[in-house]
């Protein structure tokens, strides 16, 4: 498994988009859907994961832990 040196986060409230990039510079991609509104960023010719998209974070963040019965904290600093 590769070590990750850079890990950028970035969260639009306006879309509640959040976008993950690792790495540290841009690099073509390709969109895989992993599951509804969850997308990885995938290298096209090494195959390595160069970053993750989630479409409505906030929906699926509080779903995802509301499963596992787990209290849910969410707030993002302006």
């Amino acid at each position: 498994m590769a070590k990750i040196n850079k890990l950028s986060l970035g969260y639009d409230p306006k879309s509640d988009t959040l976008e993950v990039s690792i790495g540290h510079k841009a690099r073509a991609a390709v969109s895989i859907e992993k599951e509804d509104e969850v997308f990885l960023r995938v290298d096209p010719v090494s195959g390595e994961l160069v970053g993750m998209t989630i479409l409505g974070f906030k929906h699926y963040l509080t779903d995802k832990l509301a499963q596992k019965g787990r209290p849910i904290e969410f707030s993002v600093a302006r």
